[in-house]
């Protein structure tokens, strides 16, 4: 008997591995094991099935079409009670030195271990029956054996099984094979595990528990019957991760989307893939290759994920999850798929930070003390996947200059650049001289990139910001790296925010993060309801001034007044009841002007509906004046960005909040045509146009000849009036007249 061995270890808990109503036969026609598990790793060869049915074990063994087996086809060893208190273990002919090998089936003949000296070889033959065939080409091997023959070690509930296979090509693979990243060194540990079956749409209530004491798993992770978990960071050290997986057996007769919930712990965020690999052919048939996950102190289950299975055919696979090589000491509990509650993006329900309805823009989330970022290219770039260098991310952690870098190259003089995402890095300033670029390393994060490459996500612990602390209120700012369009393969560098002469350096600062709410418009309103968009809720222009520190948003902080089609302020609300609101306005100005409002959609960033002119009067003391009727009945229930913007008019524009309330009925007081200038009265809001090219210029007095307010060379406006009468006198290239008009 050759002591070159082929070893192939299973763990049998329960010795009733029976999948379907296949009967099995070790005959070389291997149709009936289509719909039987995979006991190693899914979707790579080799790979093996095991099965026992009327007290007899069978095994189909699968090599890669390019490596057939040879005429000695395998060895396959068994550890009769998953221990090393019997049976070889010593390290010179198997490579798992953590489980004890009882049985052997080399040929047709199965051996036990017969040594007193579990540290050297020695074998006694038991029986000469082992069944065992090929197909025709050599790539699946059958074999068969009799339960009765293992006396001199019981067989347990819980078996071990190793493989040593023998390609015709000379060199021997051991399954499972030799990987120096773990010292943990047992064979593959068998048992009754369950197939779930997904025959209908899941409802609200229903749950596939994909729990670890169900799973296949990589034999030299730990024992979850054990510990009750399956530990994705086991081997020597966190480069090992990507080799531990796990799988479940699924029976998808329904294909559909799911939400993917894991009940887990981590002490650092890293990202998982999850896998579809068809139980019939071991091919891969659909891969989720970077799921987030953030750090969770305490076991607890988190919805990670929603996956979309719905594209795939019915059938049956194996769900295999791995890990990456974040140092992240995962360790997972279980998985659940729950009913898909609609968005397929984790980040549609994100609101944008950055200026709604343009490109670049970018999202950022926190969650289990886990900063999540996603930033969307400018239309027209892409990012290189081979390069280092896909966006620079940069902090201010605590909102001030006086710490961190302020250097050359600072492009936003306002900030203080605490730390910097490079790469897979997260670098601090060193503190020395501010104006030095010195940066030193804090930690890893984890980075990923779209297939079309316009879009990447990070990921980083907030425990790594251990330098500066990262306060509840902190700035970001980004340089992406687009493909250069000339130079296919480099990369050019650009800034975000992008750097505007129109607003001063003392101005330039990096975007403001902080707690914002998302307001929630479910009814339809009443007429004491009130949606207040408040400065302090507000994302904005970060050149523009701090609305935490002066109670309003300045529409004109630019150096001019031609900067302020530039100014911006955005609200998140999920409208869930569209419908017609009366705007109204807090706000003080020096002129009349125009603001414009757009609904941009929260998941597309598309624009849904603009209100382009809406007219402001001039307003000396902040007060509420209401400005127009705005009608979003006519686009879709969900989330949008409401994004204000100001007209180029020397205005003095400061806003300290906008108010949707129940829109009033409408009711039309008078409307008139005189000398080519319409005059109307509508819900309080005098509106006067020219129906010619000619400017007018107006005045409106109250019956006192008090001056309410007065505009020059202009083709329309809207002014709220309280009621009451007043004097309109308008100048339309020089036919003037005056007429007293009532608002009711």
């Amino acid at each position: 008997m050759k002591k070159t061995i082929f070893t192939f270890y299973l763990l049998i808990c329960s010795m009733v591995v029976i999948y379907g109503q296949t009967t099995y036969v070790a005959d070389g026609d291997v149709s009936e094991w289509v719909t039987t598990p995979i006991q190693s790793e899914p979707g790579v060869y080799p790979y093996f099935k095991f099965a026992e049915q009327n007290d007899v074990l069978y095994w189909a063994i699968y090599a890669a079409a390019n490596k057939p087996f040879a005429a000695s086809f395998a060895d396959i060893f068994i550890d009769a009670d998953y221990s090393t208190a019997t049976g070889y273990i010593g390290a010179t002919y198997s490579p798992w030195t953590s489980s004890g090998l009882d049985y052997l089936l080399q040929g047709n003949m199965v051996y036990y271990f017969s040594n007193s000296n579990q540290n050297e070889w020695g074998w006694a033959p038991i029986n000469y029956g082992v069944l065992r065939t090929a197909v025709p080409d050599s790539t699946i091997l059958e074999y068969s054996s009799e339960k009765s023959w293992y006396i001199q070690f019981s067989l347990g509930t819980t078996l071990g099984i190793g493989l040593q296979l023998f390609p015709k090509a000379g060199e021997r693979c051991d399954l499972p094979g030799p990987d120096n990243g773990f010292t943990n060194k047992k064979i593959y540990k068998v048992k009754n595990r369950t197939t779930l079956d997904i025959t209908t749409t899941l409802g609200l209530t229903d749950t596939i528990k994909l729990n670890c004491t169900n799973a296949f798993y990589n034999p030299y992770m730990n024992d979850p019957d054990t510990d009750g978990f399956l530990n994705f960071q086991n081997g020597t050290d966190h480069t090992a991760n990507p080799s531990h997986w796990a799988s479940w057996a699924i029976n998808l007769a329904t294909p559909q989307i799911f939400d993917l919930r894991m009940t887990y712990q981590s002490t650092n965020a890293g990202q998982i893939s999850l896998s579809f690999v068809d139980m019939a052919t071991n091919a891969v048939a659909k891969t989720f290759p970077a799921i987030d996950f953030s750090t969770n102190g305490t076991m607890s289950e988190t919805k990670v994920f929603q996956i979309d299975a719905s594209d795939i055919p019915a059938g049956r696979y194996m769900v295999v999850l791995k890990n990456s090589a974040t140092n992240s000491n995962l360790k997972v509990q279980n998985l659940k798929l729950t009913k898909g509650t609609g968005a397929v993006s984790k980040w549609d329900n994100v609101p944008i930070q950055s200026e709604p309805g343009v490109y670049p823009y970018f999202r950022l989330a926190e969650e289990n003390n886990t900063l999540f970022l996603a930033f969307y290219a400018e239309q027209g770039k892409k990012f290189v996947p081979a390069q280092y260098c896909w966006v620079d991310v940069f902090f201010d952690s605590d909102r001030l200059k006086t710490t961190g870098y302020v250097g050359d190259y600072n492009h936003w003089p306002a900030a203080g650049l605490d730390y910097l995402i490079q790469g897979t890095s997260l670098l601090y300033h060193s503190g020395g001289s501010p104006t030095t670029w010195d940066w030193i390393s804090a930690g890893s994060i984890v980075r990923t990139m779209n297939s079309d490459n316009t879009t990447t996500e990070y990921s980083v612990a907030k425990s790594n910001f251990n330098q500066n602390s990262l306060e509840a209120t902190f700035g970001v700012s980004f340089q992406p790296y687009y493909e250069k369009l000339d130079d296919p393969g480099n990369i050019e560098a650009f800034n975000f925010p992008v750097i505007d002469a129109g607003f001063s350096a003392d101005a330039r600062n990096i975007f403001k993060i902080k707690n914002r709410t998302t307001l929630d418009i479910t009814t339809a309103l009443g007429s004491t309801d009130t949606i207040k968009l408040n400065c302090t809720n507000a994302f904005y222009n970060p050149y523009m001034n701090d609305p935490d520190t002066d109670g309003f948003l300045n529409f004109q902080n630019g150096i001019d007044y031609t900067a302020n089609p530039r100014h911006w302020a955005s609200w998140g609300i999920n409208l869930t009841t569209p419908q017609i609101f009366d705007l109204r306005m807090t706000y003080t100005s020096t002129a009349a002007g125009q603001i414009s409002l757009s609904f941009v959609d929260m998941k597309t960033n598309l624009v849904a509906k603009t209100f382009s002119a809406i007219n402001y009067s001039t307003n000396v003391a902040m007060s509420e004046i209401q400005m127009s009727q705005i009608d979003v009945s006519d686009i879709p229930a969900g989330r949008y960005m409401v994004v204000l913007k100001n007209s180029e008019t020397n205005s003095e524009l400061k806003v300290q909040n906008l108010k949707l309330t129940k829109a009033t009925s409408s009711h039309l007081d008078e409307v008139q045509l005189q000398k080519d200038v319409i005059i109307s009265v509508h819900n309080k809001q005098l509106t006067i146009t020219s129906k010619s090219d000619t400017k007018i210029s107006f005045s409106v007095y109250t019956i006192s000849g008090a001056l309410i307010s007065q505009m020059d060379n202009t083709s329309s406006v809207t002014l709220h009036l309280e009621r009451g009468a007043y004097i309109l006198s308008v100048n339309n290239g020089g036919n003037v007249f005056s007429k007293k008009i009532m608002v009711l």
